[in-house]
């Protein structure tokens, strides 16, 4: 599993080299949908959420523990923040803001019950709160907060 671990957070870092080199930092993770697909790119947004969502499934399947499930909520939720991948849209925007918040929940919660390593979890939230203080003045700020939730779900999955 270890290798499944390094391989989301190269692909994870591969991607977002790829989407700053092209467009530079957009408002969201999930805008890089919007800018690939002016250039006929929006498959890799989608295929990017869907190797997630696989990975976490992975993850959820290969851990005995009974509270393995979060990780088959989280990876579920992945796969739903690619199926509505165009979140500017009425129903998609709704799908997708859900399904992007339980991807970050259900993460930190498996990583604290599963591994028992709640830090991620606290440090997500500390950093977010004071983010969330400061966001007038931190530009993107969706984006640092998406940067910031899967640093802290891989250094998570990462420590177990």
């Amino acid at each position: 599993m270890t290798y499944l671990v390094v391989l989301i957070g190269v692909i994870f870092i591969s991607y977002l080299v790829h989407v700053y080199i092209r467009f530079g930092i957009l408002p969201s993770i999930s805008a890089s949908y919007y800018a690939l697909r002016r250039d006929g790119n929006k498959w890799l947004f989608i295929i990017f959420m869907y190797y997630l969502a696989v990975s976490l499934l992975l993850v959820a399947s290969l851990n005995p523990h009974p509270m393995a499930w979060t990780f088959f909520v989280a990876g579920s939720a992945a796969a739903f923040v690619g199926i509505a991948a165009r979140y500017r849209e009425k129903l998609d925007e709704r799908i997708h803001v859900g399904a992007a918040y339980s991807l970050i929940i259900f993460n930190l919660l498996g990583i604290g019950l599963v591994f028992s390593n709640f830090w991620p979890a606290y440090f997500f939230i500390v950093l977010g709160l004071v983010g969330a203080i400061f966001q007038n003045k931190i530009k993107n700020f969706g984006y640092w907060t998406e940067v910031l939730a899967f640093v802290c779900i891989i250094w998570g999955v990462f420590q177990r």
